[in-house]
């Protein structure tokens, strides 16, 4: 019989933790100059291993590549093997983080542990990327198709209509290049929805779309930050590129470990 005097219960689902710390669902706003830290963070988890980091790497993009060469099955594939391996990469650095030895085994360790759950992340980030295909490819033909009726039409296409032809090319001109700012906007969001969501799924368990939710929380939280991340990456990448690429070695392994370093500064408490 129940006691009409007992405290009310309620069932609370535990938060995620890591030996790390615990988990923050929605992320947090960290300053933005933070990026230095990731990228700080990153190189001392490389430094520490880098062989393995730079085997990992390699093995990461040849395999990327061989998909690339397979006609519509490939591309179709690629971010489901691409949100997989890169599971297994945020779990080779959590691994090291806690003074675990990285392996190359810890590549492909989100196979056995979190297939099914990163699939579904990656046929997610594939379809937003569909769409966004889909949406770059209506205003493209809008831009032309207005421009093209805003010059004239068919007289702006004869011979000797200077006029035409030049009102065609501005208005074709200023139309793409509203297409494209559209376009970098909407990759920027198709990003935030899977860039920490592997080591969300990996590391705390979280279901897909949980980690996506959280991924997209996260990011625009930060997303100045993120944007200097990647512009202090882009150079990185140049500089790497000038030794007959041989620095992309380094750069590659270094900018993977500063996602995870940018996941502990925003998600962990």
């Amino acid at each position: 019989m129940e006691n009409p005097y007992q405290a009310p219960q309620s069932t609370v689902r535990d938060v995620p933790t890591t030996q790390n710390g615990t988990l923050i669902a929605e992320g947090r706003k960290v300053p933005a100059g933070n990026a230095i830290n990731w990228l700080t963070g990153g190189w001392n988890l490389f430094k520490d291993n880098p062989g393995i980091w730079i085997v990992n790497t390699l093995i990461f993009g040849v395999l990327v590549i061989v998909l690339a060469f397979i006609p519509i099955l490939g591309a179709l594939a690629m971010p489901m093997l691409a949100t997989m391996l890169l599971g297994g990469i945020m779990a080779g650095a959590a691994a090291q983080d806690q003074g675990e030895p990285l392996t190359v085994n810890h590549l492909f360790s989100a196979f056995q542990t979190h297939a099914s759950q990163l699939v579904i992340v990656g046929l997610i980030g594939l379809a937003a990327g569909v769409v966004m295909s889909v949406i770059s490819g209506i205003l493209t033909m809008v831009v032309v198709g207005g421009s093209f009726f805003a010059a004239g039409g068919m007289s702006a296409m004869t011979p000797g209509s200077n006029a035409g032809a030049m009102a065609l090319l501005a208005g074709m001109g200023f139309g793409m290049i509203i297409v494209m700012l559209v376009m970098i906007a909407l990759s920027f969001v198709v990003y935030s929805l899977v860039f920490f969501a592997p080591a969300l799924v990996v590391l705390h368990d979280l279901p897909p779309m949980e980690a996506i939710k959280a991924s997209f929380s996260g990011y625009w939280k930060n997303w100045l930050g993120i944007l200097l991340f990647g512009l202090l990456g882009a150079v990185l990448g140049v500089i790497g590129a000038i030794p007959f690429g041989l620095g992309l070695l380094v750069v590659y392994p270094l900018l993977l470990a500063s996602v995870y370093a940018a996941y502990k500064d925003i998600y962990l408490a």
